[in-house]
């Protein structure tokens, strides 16, 4: 999880939350594996999770408009 320290920070910074909550955050979704992926919903919902936060591939086409 150390390699993504200066991610935490500067996430934290921009968005006024702490490093050690974007850590924890990340520990618990993904055991801090960057190429995390759960399937698990897949066929009820045709999204996944996937990375480090687990983000749904739901909110992909609204972040990829940004």
């Amino acid at each position: 999880m150390e390699r993504f320290h200066s991610c935490f920070v500067a996430a934290g910074a921009k968005y006024n939350l702490s490093p050690t909550l974007l850590k924890g955050v990340a520990l618990t979704e993904s055991s801090g594996r960057d190429y995390a992926k759960n399937v698990s919903h897949h066929l009820k919902t045709k999204t996944v999770d996937v990375g480090l936060m687990q983000i749904n591939s739901g909110w992909f086409p609204l972040l990829e408009s940004r």
